[in-house]
């Protein structure tokens, strides 16, 4: 696919970035051509652009990535009808700030399988836009599938979309799994943002928000990218979500103890959009009363530890630790780290 063609073409970095710098500079036609010597766009016809491009399946067969941008009412009809059939449905949002209070919606992008992927464009601007369906009409006709709790949703980084669709007053259900909390709960202690793990499970390399909106100064917002490109961008993020889903569900679900820590995560991450969007009362009192139980507890667990050392030292250096720990009983040392 595009990513795959970047790896097999570029393999390094930088060839990588150089080839997606045609993308951004001369489009997206003329990227496609540059790269597979194909125009590689369908040319609109009944209000939607179709791209197809070929890419690697989940399960390492080549197959036909299928990505649309819905701009008119039968296509959207289309897509409504496919999301409501469909047992589980990848959802992304676009918006316009990485504070999830503050942003709001420039388009709506939706996975149903593999290498299959729409985008709905609803609030980019500027200069030679194509005309986009009105957002208000899209949530209330995408409403009830949004709302319904039957509805199965995936998404990644759940609680920053709900926030969104709450901003747009849509309160969204269904969401049943997520896959930054399934990563998190496979890998904590690495990163979890959906390109690194695309790259790191699936062995894809998507376009970057960079490499569409630039950097510092220069950047722009989301809704100023040209729909065609954001289509891309968007429709490719719902597809990674779905595919890494297949990819991480079935480790979780092959160790119990993983599955109730994903599922309790899920549950936590409902509870944290409430409390974020509803704030916190804090009672001051019953919370310096705890504070005090606590520091407690800690001066307990303090002492015990000078009386298994057998000797008093400062629990918050490394240094004094790592000789308590190495020296005095004798734990193995399976590699050694600046600190």
């Amino acid at each position: 696919g595009v990513s795959h063609g970047l790896s097999e073409l570029a393999p390094r970095a930088a060839d990588r970035e150089a080839l997606i710098s045609l993308y951004d500079r001369y489009g997206f036609r003329t990227w496609l051509r540059e790269l597979t010597g194909d125009p590689g766009r369908i040319p609109a016809q009944d209000g939607r652009f179709a791209v197809s491009v070929d890419a690697d399946s989940p399960a390492g067969n080549p197959g036909a990535a299928h990505y649309e941008t819905v701009l008119d009412w039968s296509v959207f009809d289309e897509w409504l009808g496919r999301i409501e059939a469909a047992p589980l449905v990848a959802l992304d949002t676009e918006t316009t700030s990485l504070d999830p209070m503050q942003a709001r919606l420039v388009g709506i992008s939706l996975a149903v399988e593999p290498g299959r992927a729409c985008y709905i464009p609803l609030a980019h601007r500027g200069a030679g836009q194509p005309v986009q369906l009105p957002i208000e009409q899209v949530l209330q006709r995408l409403r009830p599938w949004l709302e319904n709790a039957a509805a199965s949703k995936l998404l990644h980084n759940a609680k920053y979309d709900a926030h969104v669709f709450l901003n747009e007053g849509v309160r969204l259900a269904g969401i049943d799994e997520d896959t930054m909390l399934q990563a998190y709960v496979l890998e904590s202690h690495r990163r979890v943002n959906l390109q690194e793990l695309a790259e790191r499970w699936l062995g894809r390399i998507g376009i970057t928000y960079e490499a569409l909106c630039g950097k510092g100064a220069k950047q722009i917002g989301f809704d100023e990218v040209e729909v065609e490109k954001a289509a891309y961008y968007a429709s490719e993020d719902a597809d990674f979500t779905l595919q890494l889903h297949k990819a991480l569900r079935p480790k979780l679900a092959a160790e119990p103890g993983l599955e109730a820590i994903y599922r309790l995560e899920i549950r936590t991450s409902a509870v944290l959009t409430t409390m974020e969007r509803n704030g916190v009362r804090i009672d001051a009192h019953a919370l310096a009363m705890q504070s005090h139980e606590i520091g407690r507890q800690l001066l307990q667990l303090e002492q015990k530890a000078y009386e298994l050392a057998q000797q008093p030292f400062n629990l918050n250096s490394p240094k004094q630790l790592g000789e308590i720990l190495f020296q005095y009983v004798n734990l193995p040392v399976v590699r050694k780290t600046a600190s």
